[in-house]
């Protein structure tokens, strides 16, 4: 069975970031190529998951390191993923910060800011053959999604994601 969320689309301005250069799919590792297509499917169902502009904040979660994918060496990837280190600030929070003269100090996020997804991103597994799992916990804001991706192997653009959980903070 195939999960397929269809969630409207999100057009936002595009942030002002370098994208590091990518691979061909055919030079990259399999790994890179399932993971790549389920980051690219995931901007494809639009809100609330990312848009073509929002950045990923990615974080590889049971990978070796010398398994984790290289960003740079994504193939084709169709927007930003960062690592998290490099990751743009979140405005979002449940708290108001205010000063010792009751003046609201709570940061805000400047014009044109695009909040970020962070992106926990667990290896890919077999389902069958000529079909990958790939297992995702994708965050913004005060929300967090648990995401299911399923990747053909044979063409990766045949890729559904659908929504297992989600979570508001």
């Amino acid at each position: 069975m195939r999960i397929r969320h269809i969630l409207g689309l999100l057009v936002l301005p595009a942030p002002a970031m370098a994208q590091a250069p990518v691979t061909s799919p055919a030079s990259a590792p399999l790994e890179y190529t399932v993971v790549a297509a389920a980051f690219d499917a995931l901007r494809s169902v639009g809100t609330p998951l990312p848009g073509p502009h929002s950045p990923f904040c990615a974080r590889f979660t049971g990978w070796t390191q010398r398994e984790a994918p290289d960003l740079g060496r994504l193939p084709l990837v169709k927007g930003p993923v960062l690592d998290r280190a490099a990751c743009p600030p979140t405005y979002a929070t449940w708290v108001r910060v205010i000063d010792s003269t009751g003046r609201d100090v709570t940061p805000t996020a400047p014009p044109g800011h695009i909040e970020p997804y962070a992106a926990e991103v667990w290896p890919p597994v077999l389902l069958a053959p000529g079909i990958m799992v790939v297992r995702m916990q994708v965050s913004r804001k005060l929300e967090t999604w648990v995401v299911h991706c399923e990747v053909s192997v044979p063409d990766p653009r045949n890729t559904y994601c659908g929504t297992l959980l989600r979570l508001v903070h």
